[in-house]
């Protein structure tokens, strides 16, 4: 290996050895819509039966902003 060839091969390395330095968020904000709710339901083969529904009026999301 020429000398040339070394030096640039540890300037490759020195250069990905130093780690920039990161920064988090100071906060995080979960927003979104949870669409859900309970369905009673009389008279169904003579009887009434309660169900958890979801998505009724608009589906379910969520999302991050930060």
């Amino acid at each position: 290996m020429k000398r040339t060839d070394k030096a640039i091969a540890l300037a490759g390395i020195a250069i990905g050895m130093v780690a920039a330095q990161a920064q988090a968020q100071s906060s995080v904000t979960l927003y979104g819509v949870v669409d859900s709710g309970i369905t009673y339901t009389n008279n169904q083969n003579g009887h009434a039966a309660w169900q958890a529904t979801g998505g009724n009026e608009q589906g379910t999301r969520f999302g991050l902003l930060g």
